[in-house]
């Protein structure tokens, strides 16, 4: 009988355990980023949000603060 948890170690749940809080920094520090630059570059509560999600996207998409 084949176990759903064959080929995998103790060791390799910690790791993801470990990526996945560095996942949730990630995004916080991107989100943080973001948030500092649509608050200089906004000009207005409209504004401030559209530059909010461009630079949200923008982060993510060069795959920066991973």
């Amino acid at each position: 009988m084949i176990e759903p948890t064959a080929g995998r170690t103790s060791r390799t749940g910690a790791r993801a355990k470990t990526d996945h809080a560095g996942i949730t920094m990630s995004k916080l520090l991107r989100g943080a980023v973001a948030g500092v630059g649509a608050w200089k570059l906004g000009g207005g509560v409209i504004g401030t949000v559209l530059i909010f999600i461009l630079l949200w996207i923008v982060l993510g998409n060069f795959g920066m603060f991973q």
